[in-house]
């Protein structure tokens, strides 16, 4: 059985991401089962959709341009992506979580599932890739 990944975008829709998209289907086409979480953009509205073998699961997005408007922006986009993740989560038992994006708050997503995980003894690796970085290269900040 493939090793499934989850990689979550904040602040682009896939695959008009590029980057994110030849990551995933880097990914695939290694042979491993890749879900892609994101916001809706335009040209990219529906809520669930296979491209080339790659499940892509998107969100309406909320844009801020007050402080506190952007206060909500993040709480929208961290609530929406925890719950989209959990939902890939008990589809495809993920072993690989990688967020894309800043405002890098996609680590709270990461530390309850490997604490969830944890305690079904899984193992599930967190990566953050810096945009600095190739797409085949991550830093692998702990596996749990």
């Amino acid at each position: 059985m493939a090793v499934a990944v989850c990689i979550i975008v904040e602040n682009a829709a896939v695959p008009a991401d590029s980057r994110v998209w030849r990551e995933a289907k880097s990914l695939w086409e290694a042979g491993y089962k890749v879900s892609i979480i994101c916001p809706k953009g335009h040209g990219f509205d529906d809520h669930h959709e296979t491209l080339e073998g790659i499940e892509i699961y998107r969100s309406p997005s909320w844009q801020g341009s007050t402080p506190l408007g952007y206060l909500m922006e993040y709480a929208w986009a961290l609530l929406v992506e925890f719950v989209l993740a959990l939902r890939v989560y008990t589809r495809t038992r993920f072993r690989i979580l990688q967020g894309c994006n800043p405002p890098d708050t996609i680590f709270l997503i990461a530390l309850f599932l490997s604490c969830w995980v944890c305690a079904l003894c899984l193992t599930i690796t967190i990566c953050l890739l810096s945009s600095a970085l190739s797409d085949s290269r991550a830093i692998d900040l702990f596996t749990i």
